[in-house]
């Protein structure tokens, strides 16, 4: 019985070994050239025209500590996986695309449609999909990188992806995922928007490089959305997390301004369907405190300023979504909210009826908007300035 036990153990015993062996395959990480971000345009001649930012660790011979540095490269291709492939001549080896920061379309593309574009990094299992996807409002998308190679001193890929990052809080773009571009543009009723970003308006004219998104039909780009338009089209889509409502309103013949500071807005759609006629029911709840009062006359903190307040605030909101849908459905004909969607959910039967002729049907439906503001809040003040004349 001693000798089956011992033979038991050195069998685990070896077993374990083997697991625990090293791998000889393995590859440095600083071995690696790091794709960071990918611009795709198209060349005179017809192709695909790549340029990548590539993140290369080098260690130097002084002080024997690790630098980075990163390079712009370019490359065609007729497709897109041609132009990565051939990418490897360029950089000696094989690309490492796990890392991926950012994903930039130029513009002409877009209108062309991006979905030939995608169908590669959507099909491969090396590529992680949570990389945000944009579209160059400057004349090309190599320029982002090339311009602000010049200009900023990080990674072009990982400021254009820090910056995306504070949308919470400014919430005049949005952010998109690769997966959930692909998740909106595979959904029934429903169209993608991409935010917009332009180097050349922040190195130049000292702007804010985010602003505004690309709506879309199916894969092509139909039009924009401004700031305003875009924060509107992120409430409605449940995606406000927070950022500034400037109210401004006519009292005693002066313009008043009051900023209020949005902590949480919840949006319910309820489609309705009646004797074939289709109506949107969208109900919005949203809490929020004064964060400014720029003239000190104007009452807004006692019982009746603070009412005419939320009743400002309230017809602010209702105005910037019907103006919203009327560009959406009367001008873009784009479903971006996914009312669609959401109508095929409630009415799966009533939706193959409608499906076919889904924009038609989006432009003709009515919707019947109705806010709650609730004001928590004065910030850290809660008297109103007393300048004495």
């Amino acid at each position: 019985m001693k000798k089956y036990k011992k033979l038991i153990c050195a069998f685990v015993l070896v077993t374990l070994l083997l697991n625990i062996t090293g791998c000889t395959a393995y590859i440095e990480i600083n071995d690696l050239p790091l794709v960071l971000g990918v611009a795709v345009d198209k060349s005179d001649n017809g192709k695909y025209l790549l340029t990548v930012e590539v993140f290369k660790p080098q260690q130097t011979s002084k002080e024997k500590e690790n630098q980075v540095r990163t390079e712009i490269l370019q490359v065609e291709g007729l497709t897109v996986f041609d132009g990565i492939r051939d990418l490897g001549t360029k950089l000696g080896k094989r690309g490492y695309w796990t890392h991926l920061k950012v994903f930039i379309i130029s513009k002409d593309i877009a209108k062309e449609g991006i979905a030939p574009i995608l169908d590669h990094f959507n099909r491969s299992a090396h590529i992680r999909k949570e990389f945000p996807v944009i579209i160059s409002d400057d004349e090309t998308a190599y320029n982002i990188f090339y311009v602000g190679k010049k200009k900023i001193n990080e990674p072009v890929s990982s400021f254009i992806n820090n910056t995306m990052k504070n949308v919470d809080k400014v919430s005049k773009y949005d952010y998109v995922k690769f997966y959930e571009l692909m998740e909106d543009m595979s959904y029934e009723g429903k169209s993608a928007v991409l935010p917009l970003f332009s180097m050349n308006s922040m190195i130049t004219e000292k702007k804010q490089p985010i602003y505004g998104v690309a709506v879309f039909k199916k894969d092509k780009m139909v039009g924009v959305l401004n700031e305003n338009e875009s924060k509107t089209l992120r409430l409605l889509r449940n995606k406000e997390k927070g950022g500034l409502l400037v109210v401004q309103w006519v009292e005693d013949n002066e313009l008043q301004k009051v900023t209020i500071e949005v902590f949480r807005s919840k949006v319910k759609l309820e489609p309705s369907h009646n004797n074939k006629e289709l109506n949107v029911n969208i109900k919005i709840t949203t809490k929020a405190e004064i964060a400014e009062i720029m003239n000190y006359k104007v009452d807004v903190l006692s019982s009746n300023g603070r009412e005419k307040l939320k009743k400002e605030t309230e017809k602010k909101i209702i105005t910037d979504i019907e103006k919203l849908m009327f560009k959406l459905q009367h001008s873009l004909k784009s479903d971006s909210i996914g009312i669609g969607k959401k109508f095929k959910e409630k009415y799966s039967k009533a939706w193959k009826e409608y499906e076919e002729d889904w924009p038609n049907v989006f432009e003709a439906m009515r919707f019947n908007v109705s806010v709650d503001v609730k004001l928590k809040g004065t910030a850290s003040i809660s008297e109103q300035l007393d300048i004495k004349e």
